[in-house]
């Protein structure tokens, strides 16, 4: 709802039906550059799937796609969305493979909540962290992880809706 007050384009990929519904009917249409629904319903409050440990799996193969989606962004639009949601770990690791594979190393992503969450620290390894209040900036550095283990790491955050 800030990027509608504040007139910035708005970037949103949800996991929630409902959700989805909801902010389709609040924001206007002309202000929205990507909005889509990638359904994990059944959902609880702030889009946590529900039955996870049962349906992890199936879950496993939305979160790739909804991981990808920032990526996709990136290669249509230059830029990259700010990362606030489900999975971001996982969205973090799908942009670092697809930045490092093209050598480029400009490109600062903003991640929200960063110090909150110890489970964020894996991307020490990834990136460079520049705090800046709840957010941090992450900058791409050079990876000592193979491609193999770095595949591995990928398929564990499929995992883990946080």
């Amino acid at each position: 709802m800030l990027a509608v007050r504040f007139k910035r384009n708005l970037y949103s990929i949800e996991t929630s039906k409902s959700y989805y519904n909801y902010l389709k009917n609040k924001i206007p249409q002309k202000s929205v550059n990507v909005y889509k629904l990638i359904d994990f319903s059944p959902t609880h409050d702030f889009s946590v799937p529900m039955f996870f440990y049962i349906r992890q799996y199936f879950l496993a193969k939305k979160a790739k796609l909804y991981a990808q989606s920032p990526l996709d962004y990136l290669k249509k639009n230059k830029i990259i969305p700010d990362l606030n949601g489900r999975y971001r770990v996982l969205c973090c690791l799908m942009l670092y493979k697809y930045l490092y594979s093209i050598h480029y190393s400009k490109i600062t992503i903003l991640l929200d909540d960063y110090p909150m969450r110890n489970y964020y620290f894996i991307l020490k390894k990834l990136f460079f962290v520049k705090n800046i209040e709840n957010m941090v900036l992450l900058k791409i550095k050079k990876s000592l992880i193979s491609k193999k283990n770095f595949d591995k790491l990928i398929d564990k955050y499929c995992l883990d809706f946080r």
